[in-house]
C-alpha cells in the first residue's frame, strides 16, 4: 500500500495499491485515513509535516510492503519522455492520472523491491554536502544536536553527512514494512529529542523555508545518513511533480 500525504481534498489516483492519508487531521468523512486515528502525533503536523503520516504508517498499519508519496509528488515507473529526466514537472494532475492508475506502476513496485531494499526519489545532487546544505538553508542549531546523535548512533564516517551530496527530499519512500518500522523507530529516537530540546517557533512572513518545521527538514537528511549506515541497496525512481497542486 503506497499512502499519498495530503493536507487538502483534491483529485487522487484511484487504484486500490493508492490510500490518500490526511496529515493533520483533515479528511474525515472524505478520505480513508486520516492521521488522528489509532497510535498518532497529529497534533505535531505542524512541526513533524510529513513525518506525522510516517509516524500513522508505523504505528497502525501492517502490510508487506509500504509507502509514502505526496498529493503533488508520485513515484513514476513508465517512461514520458525519451530523455526520462529524473525530477519530472508536469501543470495537471489530469495529464498523469491515468499513468499512475496504470497497473504496471504497482507491478514495477513489486519486482524493483525483489532486488532493491528500498525505492526513493531520485536525489538531488548538492553543489556541497547536506552539512553544508543544510546550514544554509536553516541554520546550525538544530541541525548541530541532530548530527551529534547521529555522530554518536552511527559514527560520522558512516553516516557520512558531512561529505555526502545526496538529498532525498520529500520524505518519501516504498519498502518492506519490516525495513520501514526500522527507519521510522530511528528517526523519531532521533528527532524527538531535538524537539523536546528547541521546540516550536512562530511563522515568519515571506521565508521559503519556516524554521518551525525543522523536525521534517532534518528527516529528509536522515534518509542519506540511513542509507548510508544500514548499506542500503535503493532504486532511484522518478520524481513526478503537478505544478498546479
Amino acid at each position: 500500500m503506497i499512502f499519498i500525504a495530503t493536507h487538502k481534498i483534491v483529485s487522487f489516483p484511484k487504484s486500490s495499491w493508492f490510500q490518500p492519508l490526511g496529515l493533520g487531521g483533515i479528511g474525515h468523512g472524505v478520505l480513508g485515513a486520516v492521521d488522528d486515528a489509532g497510535q498518532n502525533i497529529s497534533h505535531k503536523n505542524r512541526n513533524y509535516c510529513e513525518l506525522t503520516g510516517i509516524y500513522w504508517i508505523w504505528k497502525n498499519i501492517s502490510a508487506d510492503v509500504v509507502g509514502l508519496c505526496h498529493y503533488r509528488r508520485y513515484f513514476n515507473f513508465i517512461t514520458l519522455r525519451d530523455d526520462f529526466p529524473r525530477h519530472l514537472a508536469v501543470q495537471e494532475f489530469s495529464a498523469v492520472e491515468k499513468i499512475l492508475e496504470h497497473p504496471y506502476q504497482h507491478e514495477r513496485v513489486l519486482k524493483i523491491l525483489e532486488e532493491y531494499d528500498v525505492i526513493l526519489p531520485s536525489p538531488l545532487l548538492l553543489p556541497d554536502s547536506v552539512d553544508q546544505k543544510y546550514r544554509i538553508d536553516h541554520g546550525a542549531e538544530e541541525w548541530d544536536c541532530f548530527l551529534n546523535k547521529l555522530d554518536a548512533l552511527y559514527g560520522a564516517g558512516v553516516h557520512s553527512l558531512r561529505l555526502d551530496r545526496r538529498l532525498f527530499i520529500g520524505n518519501m519512500m516504498i519498502c518492506k514494512k519490516a525495513l520501514f518500522d526500522e527507519y521510522a523507530e530511528t528517526l523519531f529516537s532521533l528527532v524527538d529529542p531535538v524537539f523536546e530540546r528547541f521546540g516550536d517557533y512562530p511563522a515568519e512572513e515571506g521565508i521559503r523555508y519556516q524554521r518551525y518545521r525543522y523536525p521534517g527538514y532534518l528527516a529528509e537528511r536522515f534518509m542519506t545518513a540511513f542509507v548510508n549506515a544500514k548499506r542500503l541497496k535503493y532504486y532511484d525512481a522518478q520524481l513526478l511533480s503537478i505544478a498546479n497542486l
